[in-house]
C-alpha cells in the first residue's frame, strides 16, 4: 500500500476530511474578539520578521552572485589574454624552429 492513500471520509457536516482527522472545527477553541486581534497580531509581526529575513538573504545572494559573475568575467578576461599570449609564443617558437631548421639543412 506504499503511495497509496485511503479514501476521504465524510464529516458529520457532509464535507469529506482526511481519514482519522477530526472535523477542524471540533478541535477549535472559542476564541472571543480581543484574543483573535492578539493572535492576527502576533501572526503578522512573526510574519513581517520572516520576511525581513527573507528579503537580507536575497540581498546577500544577490550581492554574492554579482560578486561571483564579476570574479568570472576577470578570470575569462585572464584567460583570453594568456591563451593569446601562449598563441603568439607557439608561433614564435615554430618560426624559429622553421628558421633554425632552415639553417641547419643549408649548411649541409
Amino acid at each position: 500500500m506504499l503511495g497509496q492513500t485511503p479514501a476521504p471520509r465524510m464529516s458529520a457536516t457532509g464535507r469529506s476530511t482526511p481519514p482519522n482527522i477530526p472535523d477542524a472545527r471540533a478541535m477549535s477553541p472559542r476564541r472571543d474578539s480581543a484574543q483573535i486581534v492578539e493572535r492576527c497580531e502576533t501572526t503578522r509581526a512573526n510574519t513581517e520578521a520572516h520576511a525581513a529575513e527573507l528579503r537580507s538573504s536575497l540581498e546577500d545572494l544577490s550581492n554574492r552572485a554579482e560578486s561571483i559573475q564579476s570574479e568570472s568575467e576577470k578570470l575569462a578576461s585572464n584567460n583570453r589574454f594568456l591563451s593569446c599570449y601562449i598563441g603568439e609564443l607557439m608561433n614564435k617558437a615554430h618560426v624559429t624552429s622553421s628558421t633554425s631548421s632552415g639553417k641547419v639543412s643549408g649548411k649541409n
